[in-house]
């Protein structure tokens, strides 16, 4: 276990319980906050903040936080060419993915 979850597991007296129970903090996250109520003999409030926290450690915000360039860089390579020089200028660089595009002719 990590840092505020196990600082919060440790103060709610439960550290012990939840290390021989469990290898990582990652198996409390599938697990009811009833289910955990009656195994670890607290209230709904402590089990509903030990999941919160160790659901914030498994699923770390800051891995996925991107910078505003990096934004711009994906968008700017995000279309598909049609094969023809054209119609890829008349769309902007080509079919843009991720949206649904209709082109229509005589053909």
């Amino acid at each position: 276990m990590k840092s505020e979850l196990e600082s919060l597991t440790k103060s709610l007296g439960v550290f012990e319980k939840l290390e021989e129970g469990l290898d990582s903090f990652e198996e409390l996250i599938p697990r009811s906050a009833s289910e955990l109520q009656h195994v670890l003999h607290i209230d709904q409030a402590s089990v509903e903040s030990i999941l919160d926290a160790a659901s914030a450690e498994a699923y770390d915000w800051r891995l996925r936080e991107k910078a505003g360039r990096e934004l711009v860089d994906i968008q700017s390579n995000t279309t598909l060419t049609t094969g023809d020089d054209t119609i890829d200028k008349l769309l902007g660089g080509g079919i843009p993915l991720g949206t649904i595009t209709e082109i229509v002719g005589e053909r």
